[in-house]
């Protein structure tokens, strides 16, 4: 068993935050106001230093990386950890799409829209924390970071402790933060056993 700091970013304010449309798959960037929050955020100082790190390969988090953290060596882009695939809303407004009701079938695993489903995308969210603390373990490190998108994260948060239906629709963190978990994780048998989350 080792314990491993995992450091969970979501992206800045995005030109689909800014339009209040979709963007799953969709690959835009941010805005120049969310470019000018992120550097008031780094100036906070609220995350710290990792020994890895990772990134969605997507426009809005690259640019995320780059203004919060730097330039890193080595950092790993997974496509494990793109934002849900949200089919035929994709650029869809929010209010048209219905998201409440989206999200309420989308938590008892019935899709609509083509929407990437449930089981599917559980499965490639943990195929991903796989390889993160796989990498952690060979390369001996205690920390990592990943900045990733706002339903990536709230599938972390439900695979480390399960929401009940409530929470999960009511889940929500703001552009530019996230959360700092404890992991407890079992090498041997590549399982998380026990985790602790910090919302920063």
């Amino acid at each position: 068993m080792k314990t491993i700091t995992g450091v969970f970013i979501r992206h800045g304010f995005s030109q689909a935050n800014q339009a209040l449309r979709i963007a799953g798959v969709t690959d835009i960037d941010l805005t120049i106001p969310g470019i000018e929050e992120l550097e008031v955020i780094k100036e906070k100082q609220l995350f710290p230093a990792t020994d890895l790190y990772f990134c969605s390969p997507m426009k809005r988090t690259r640019t995320t990386f780059k203004t919060l953290l730097g330039e890193k060596d080595h950092t790993v882009f997974l496509d494990e950890f793109k934002e849900l695939d949200f089919g035929d809303l994709e650029w869809e407004l929010f209010e048209k799409a219905d998201l409440p009701d989206l999200f309420s079938k989308w938590y008892d695993n019935q899709t609509r829209d083509n929407v990437e489903n449930q089981v599917d995308f559980t499965q490639r969210i943990t195929a991903g924390l796989n390889e993160i603390l796989t990498s952690c373990t060979n390369d001996n490190a205690q920390s990592f970071t990943l900045v990733s998108h706002s339903c990536v994260m709230r599938q972390i948060i439900h695979i480390f402790q399960p929401l009940t239906k409530e929470e999960f629709l009511n889940y929500h963190i703001a552009n530019g933060h996230g959360f700092i978990a404890q992991i407890t994780y079992d090498e041997t048998n590549n399982q998380i056993t026990k985790t602790s989350l910090q919302y920063v």
